[in-house]
């Protein structure tokens, strides 16, 4: 019974050591204005990593990494969202898109390997692709709310009637 008790104290001590280095990525408006934060869910403590008061930044996604993260920022216009990356202590803000004045970047995602990053636009229901240094950004098809799996492979929402003979489909390419 003793070796058990151990045995459960060293587990949960162990687990409770990986929780308590975790961080949350999230989109806050705690500063006035919506930011992206990492939060540490154990302490609470929360980390602004866009520090940005006269744009807002939206949909965090994490570089397979970890150390780095995109999101969508109106910082340039106020009116268009890009895509960005940034370290997570916030150093080398990058813009990595170059969407039409009034586009919104949205639901960015790295792949598995980290070479690229998927993301919708929504004014136009198009899918993209982008390395994360910001070159060879070209669209992939005409849809939204993509996914994209460890594969490569892109699941997606589309109204194609001409080409699947319905008017909702769910696309796997």
């Amino acid at each position: 019974m003793k070796k058990l008790t151990v045995l459960m104290i060293f587990l949960s001590n162990n687990l409770f050591a990986q929780v308590e280095n975790t961080q949350i990525l999230i989109t806050c408006v705690r500063t006035g204005d919506t930011e992206i934060f990492t939060v540490n869910p154990v302490t609470g403590d929360a980390f602004n990593i866009t520090k940005s008061p006269s744009s807002e930044e939206r949909y965090p996604a994490w570089h397979p990494n970890g150390k780095q993260v995109i999101f969508t920022s109106n910082r340039e216009d106020g009116k268009t969202y890009n895509y960005y990356i940034a370290n997570l202590d916030g150093s080398k803000v990058k813009k990595i898109t170059s969407l039409p004045a009034g586009s919104v970047a949205y639901w960015g995602a790295f792949t598995a390997d980290g070479k690229w990053i998927y993301f919708n636009e929504g004014n136009t229901s198009r899918i993209f692709r982008v390395k994360p240094d910001g070159s060879q950004q070209e669209e992939v098809t005409d849809g939204r709310d993509a996914n994209i799996s460890p594969d490569e492979e892109i699941s997606f929402y589309s109204k194609r009637s001409e080409r699947l003979g319905s008017v909702d489909n769910e696309l796997r390419w």
